[in-house]
């Protein structure tokens, strides 16, 4: 993952941010994942329409993986130690490892899904 401040950026590793939840999800008795986005910003919008008998949210299921890689991301754990952890439950079945876990924590960063905790104090000059 790569973000640029401006004509001075620096690169950020990847391997060494510690991905945190942004939003709320379920977990289901197999242990897949199903996040919760609110359709509304506004409450008074949610409290209307929730009123009204009509969902509040849209709800996003993760596959096998995706919740594996969710149900790792505890604000503590480094995206290198997730990786470690796929790869241990998961062996060939994973491979390349590391470009899979880039693009799916990029694409849970992109939708604010997740977030990253020491990106400031992570970042290479």
């Amino acid at each position: 993952m790569i973000r640029k401040r401006d004509k001075e950026s620096a690169t950020l590793n990847l391997l060494a941010l510690i991905p945190c939840h942004n939003c709320e999800y379920r977990k289901d008795e197999e242990g897949n994942v199903t996040l919760l986005v609110p359709k509304f910003k506004s409450r008074f919008l949610r409290a209307f329409f929730e009123r009204l008998g009509f969902g509040t949210h849209v709800y996003v299921h993760l596959d096998e993986i995706g919740s594996a890689v969710w149900n790792l991301i505890d604000g503590k754990r480094t995206v290198e130690e997730i990786g470690r952890e796929l790869r241990s439950a998961f062996g060939e079945r994973i491979e390349p490892l590391y470009d899979r876990l880039s693009m799916h924590l990029q694409t849970l960063d992109r939708h604010k899904f997740i977030v990253f905790l020491n990106v400031e104090e992570r970042a290479i000059p």
